[in-house]
């Protein structure tokens, strides 16, 4: 949009010639650069070359065009607009000035004269993100002249210059002296949602905040409804029979489901398609922030907000809103609105709500006029609003008027696996258009990813995964990698507190030294290992290998992973090489399908491989066996590298990468990003793909999908390449991922199967009992690999006989009951291998020194670090204990969450599992 300088006036209306204009232009980039700014005609004033009245006149045309030229006023009529310039004001602003706080009460209309401002908003942790900059000629803040509705996004001046400003007070007066003036312009704003014209997707941060409050249409996409199954059949019908009255309706349904694409169905097929459609996420409506600068959220001005939102109210109505504010129903007189997450609305609010919909008429707050409004209402919900009622947290009265036959019900995507394909195919067509790309399709490996998940954030989520499939992907067809389904953990609640605050924590991992550097060091240490594991000496207590291996790097990546999740995978030195490899020499073929869907079984059964050979070939003792096992796990790594891209082997197949990624979830660290960060304003998905300075993802994983600590490796990748610095690294509760998921994970119940049978298996072989009997039997490998399968398959149905009998009352399958008791045990298993690991750290750890001084013929026995049997059990015992606690704690939040009621006391036989199990670890050890 062009805007016509002031100066222009000037010379066009002779008042002032070119040079005095000139003139006066480079005083004023002089003044600039020494900091202080003032507008051309001021400069002319002072200068005697202009009179303030010819400025004010040329100042008034200039406004008028101006305004003209704005989407909002350009329909009105020329005398309208000559009103509201004679009420419009230049303002002129030094750089680097904020001139609007995010949350500030909607007071005022603004038009960028000169200079350059900059919509941003500021994260939790206090961190700008830049949302848009605004030139000479846009515009900002339509909203606020309508309803005064809290700015949504801080505006500051990135260079000096002036802007018109219409304040909502001078507005209002308008208002009063053109009879339906208010009315007129939301049928014009409503219209420009409604049509869906291409500048509201290049629209500002403001703009953007307007269309989300009062229309909450998206005009990318059309109100439609893609489907022919049973239940989507009966809600097209459903919606031609209530779309032929104006009777108010209730839409249900989960959260994701298209309940905002049935509302506008409905108002595009009634009599009112013509009229405003408005739309209000009723749980988020704010009142701006308060006296000491921060907004709030408690339930007080959340049900201000709410009512001043519907019903508006009068100015001075607070001390915190001081314009007047027209209230929805007002603004939107003969359209619709929809009221999203209904259930959330205040008490009192639901009072007048039915008390408006049975009358047809209201009051402001604040004000004793009564105004009448023919808007149709249709409200949303996720949840069960007859069990709320019954609860006492919704109102009976206004539940009654929403009757049987005006009630829809959208049924979740997981149930709607028949249309995936039609739907998957819509959307890929859709966001290629607007991508630019010719993407025809997708192909048979992806689709088959996106049929296997349950999809619980339903059409919400799968729409961000194919925009951003479309947006990654590099070829003409949608593959695998290309679609990264999950959802962020932004879902989980708790207190967390960002390390990314703190400024040597943040220079770590923006640092190029890492992991690079720790790469080094372990890579040397493990050549150190296998050097040693083969050409040093084969004696126990003369090879230091033995006792760095199993006395100290074990233990402590055990007891890493548990503390700071799989940052041990960042510094480990078969994905380093894995990685060079790959990027270096490697084919970078796609990996197989067979890899991706079957890779966890994979590495399930290599786990339980290490176990057996552990004990088999009796590896804590023999340096030879050590250095094989090492070189077993990095020559399928470099083989793999070759090949594939990326480190496929840490990513699908690795055994210790999934032990540890088990193991993480107990884990107080996690790294998460900002979901809504990463889909609205991330453009390029640096974090993943790369950029130039710094590789993508190493494991095929985004900060944007993460819900759990399995696949992250912490090794920084997506920190260095985000700049909306979405990726946030958080000390949170520890486990707090065990109760916070939507939906668990089915490998869970593999993984736990197996290393607790493994526990039972390891934690037996070294007793002189099990040698006493087993050692006697050939083959003993064949003996082993028999206990150790028997010992996995009584775990599984320890399992799945106590999640059935715990979970009983939780409305889900056998199988996700089983996944549940899988998260409740996290905690205990996790406490058997720290104190399985703390017995090697005595034992073998504590001698290294020693077996160091062997090396060199000293006798460094004095060095010795050792503890007694006893004390051992102690701690061990103390480590099962605290496991018990945890697990118990563990097993009441997901109880809690299961049956979204408090959980008073737990029973016998939902304590008999975990104490079980408990006790079994003590008599192992």
């Amino acid at each position: 949009m062009s805007c016509k300088k002031i100066g222009e006036y000037l010379i066009d209306k002779g008042v002032c010639d070119a040079q005095d204009v000139n003139t006066a232009i480079d005083l004023q980039l002089t003044l600039t650069e020494k900091g202080t700014y003032k507008p051309i005609g001021q400069i002319l004033i002072e200068k005697n070359n202009l009179n303030a009245k010819n400025l004010k006149l040329n100042l008034l045309s200039q406004v008028k065009d101006m305004l003209n030229s704005v989407d909002l006023f350009s329909s009105l009529p020329l005398e309208v607009i000559s009103k509201i310039a004679s009420t419009a004001e230049c303002i002129a602003f030094p750089k680097d000035e904020i001139i609007i706080h995010e949350g500030d009460q909607g007071d005022s209309f603004y038009q960028v004269v000169s200079g350059l401002i900059r919509i941003f908003h500021v994260s939790e942790d206090g961190v700008q993100i830049t949302l848009n900059t605004l030139g000479p000629g846009e515009s900002f803040g339509e909203m606020a002249l309508l309803t005064g509705e809290p700015r949504s996004a801080s505006v500051d001046i990135q260079e000096a210059g002036s802007l018109l400003r219409i304040s909502k007070h001078a507005f209002d007066q308008l208002v009063s002296e053109i009879p339906g003036f208010s009315l007129m312009l939301s049928k014009i704003l409503s219209d420009r949602l409604r049509t869906g014209t291409s500048n509201l997707l290049e629209a500002s941060a403001t703009q953007k905040a307007y269309q989300r409050f009062i229309s909450q249409q998206d005009s990318r996409f059309e109100a439609k409804l893609n489907g022919t199954c049973k239940s989507i059949r009966q809600l097209k019908d459903k919606i031609n029979q209530v779309a032929k009255n104006d009777e108010i309706v209730l839409i249900l349904g989960e959260p994701g489901t298209e309940k905002g694409d049935v509302a506008r169905l409905i108002h595009s097929i009634s009599k009112k398609k013509n009229e405003p459609f408005l739309s209000v996420d009723i749980k988020s409506v704010n009142m701006g922030r308060s006296d000491d600068g921060h907004k709030h959220h408690d339930p007080i001005r959340l049900e201000l907000a709410q009512e001043c939102s519907l019903f508006g109210h009068v100015k001075d109505a607070f001390s915190f809103a001081p314009e007047r504010r027209l209230g929805l129903f007002q603004v939107g007189d003969g359209g619709v609105i929809v009221i999203e997450n209904i259930e959330h609305l205040a008490a009192n609010i639901q009072t007048r709500l039915a008390d408006f919909i049975e009358k047809g008429h209201f009051q402001a707050l604040g004000s004793q006029n009564t105004i009448h409004s023919t808007i149709r209402i249709i409200a949303t919900s996720c949840v069960d609003l007859a069990e709320h009622v019954q609860n006492n947290k919704f109102n009976q009265h206004l539940f009654n008027l929403f009757k049987e036959n005006q009630t829809l019900i959208v049924p979740p995507l997981r149930k709607r696996k028949k249309d995936l394909g039609l739907i998957v195919k819509y959307l890929v067509k859709l966001y290629s258009t607007q991508a630019g790309k010719s993407i025809p399709d997708i192909d048979d490996d992806a689709y088959k990813d996106i049929m296997s998940y349950d999809w619980p954030g339903n059409t919400d989520e799968l729409k961000a995964v194919i925009q951003r499939a479309v947006n990654l992907t590099s070829s003409n067809i949608l593959i695998s990698e290309d679609i990264l389904i999950g959802i962020s953990s932004q879902i989980t609640g708790g207190i967390k507190f960002n390390l990314m605050k703190l400024e040597h924590i943040r220079r770590l991992f923006l640092s190029r030294f890492f992991p690079n550097t720790i790469q080094f060091i372990t890579a040397s240490f493990f050549a150190l290992i296998i050097y040693l594991g083969f050409f040093g000496s084969q004696e126990s207590g003369n090879n230091i290998s033995l006792d760095l291996t199993w006395g100290i790097w074990e233990p402590l990546t055990i007891l890493l992973c548990i503390l700071a999740a799989r940052i041990w995978c960042s510094a480990c030195p078969v994905g380093a090489l894995s990685s060079h490899i790959s990027h270096n020499y490697g084919l970078k073929q796609k990996i197989p399908s067979f890899i991706r869907s079957h890779g966890d079984y994979f590495a399930a059964a290599g786990l339980g491989l290490i176990f057996l050979s552990e004990a088999f070939f009796n590896m804590t003792a023999s340096p030879r066996a050590t250095a094989v096992l090492i070189l077993s796990i990095f020559a399928p790594a470099i083989i793999l590298a070759f090949i594939y891209r990326r480190r496929i082997w840490c990513r699908f197949l690795c055994p210790l990468g999934k032990l540890l990624g088990f193991l993480s979830r107990c884990s107080p660290l996690e790294l998460r990003a900002n979901y809504n960060i990463c889909n609205n304003d991330c453009t390029d998905h640096a974090c993943y793909i790369g950029s130039d300075r710094h590789p993508g993802c190493p494991v095929f994983e985004a900060p944007f999908v993460l819900y759990n600590n399995q696949e992250c490796i912490l090794c920084g990748n997506c920190i260095k390449n985000c700049s909306h610095q979405s990726p946030v690294l958080s000390i949170r509760a520890p486990g707090q991922e065990l109760w916070t998921f939507r939906k668990p994970d089915s490998i869970m119940i593999l993984m736990a199967s197996l290393i607790i049978g493994s526990q039972f298996f390891r934690g037996l072989e070294k007793t002189d009992y099990f040698h006493s009997y087993m050692g006697k039997l050939d083959p003993q490998w064949m003996i082993y690999s028999i206990f150790i399968t028997l010992t996995c398959l009584l775990t599984f149905l320890l399992i799945k006989t106590a999640g059935n009998m715990i979970f009983k009352s939780v409305k889900t399958t056998s199988r996700e009951k089983s996944n549940l008791m899988v998260y409740l045990l996290v905690p205990l298993i996790a406490s058997f291998e720290l104190g399985f690991q703390f017995e090697r750290l005595v034992s073998l750890g504590g001698r290294s020194l020693v077996t160091l001084g062997n090396h060199f013929s000293f006798d460094w026995s004095f060095l010795m670090f050792s503890m007694g049997p006893g004390m051992i059990k102690f701690h061990q015992i103390a480590f099962v204990l605290t496991g018990l606690l945890y697990s118990r704690v563990v097993l009441v939040k997901l109880l809690n969450n299961q049956h979204y009621l408090p959980i008073k006391y737990l029973s016998r036989l939902e304590h008999w599992p975990v104490i079980l199990l408990a006790v079994s670890y003590i008599l192992i050890f």
